[in-house]
């Protein structure tokens, strides 16, 4: 199980297969994708649809997630 490189909004780990939740309760699955070039495409949140989120940018002060 592959360890992210940032914390999630309260400060703790996160890993892939991490499940995250936002304050309105939306909740995504955490997912590594090593075949793309930069570590901020390779880590992203599955919500069950098609496209796939950055994990960065669900982490820090707008999406505030955090790991349950």
């Amino acid at each position: 199980m592959k360890k992210a490189p940032w914390k999630d909004y309260q400060g703790e780990d996160i890993f892939e297969g991490s499940v995250i939740s936002h304050p309105s309760g939306q909740q995504g699955t955490v997912v590594f994708d090593g075949t793309r070039l930069h570590v901020e495409d390779q880590w992203l949140v599955d919500y069950g649809s098609e496209i796939k989120s950055r994990l960065i940018l669900q982490i820090g002060a707008k999406g505030q997630a955090i790991r349950i």
